[in-house]
């Protein structure tokens, strides 16, 4: 009798090992994959965008984007446009920091959603600071 309360009290924790296990495996999939911390005291700030390779262009107009998140390897970004971001495209940040100096980042497309009509949020990892 004692031996099958300590079977079961063997499955119950073998179990629940298991279950954690599974958990600290999902923990590592999606946005918590991050390898810098994530920091959030410039959110809201309104800065400009645009595509790369339309920089050589006067024409193509500049992207308002709001900053969401930001880290040492890259930033969350909410913007509004008519076309929607493809992975692997490359943007222009221009950060103005409150000594009105000019920062000006090169980005690359590593995720987006949409959240409504012409507005989406995108993830951009840095590839380079002008």
């Amino acid at each position: 009798m004692i031996l099958n309360y300590l079977r079961r009290f063997f499955k119950i924790i073998l179990f629940r090992l298991k279950i954690l296990n599974h958990i600290s495996k999902l923990k590592n999939i999606g946005c918590n994959r991050r390898k810098s911390k994530r920091k959030i005291d410039l959110a809201g700030n309104i800065i400009e965008i645009r595509k790369q390779e339309a920089c050589k262009k006067k024409s193509e107009k500049i992207i308002k984007a709001t900053i969401v998140d930001y880290s040492l390897r890259g930033c969350g970004l909410v913007i509004q446009s008519e076309q929607s971001p493809r992975l692997g495209e490359a943007y222009e940040l221009n950060i103005v920091k409150l000594d009105f100096k000019s920062i000006f980042i090169v980005g690359e497309v590593v995720w987006y959603q949409k959240l409504a009509y012409k507005t989406y949020r995108i993830g951009l990892k840095y590839k380079e600071i002008i």
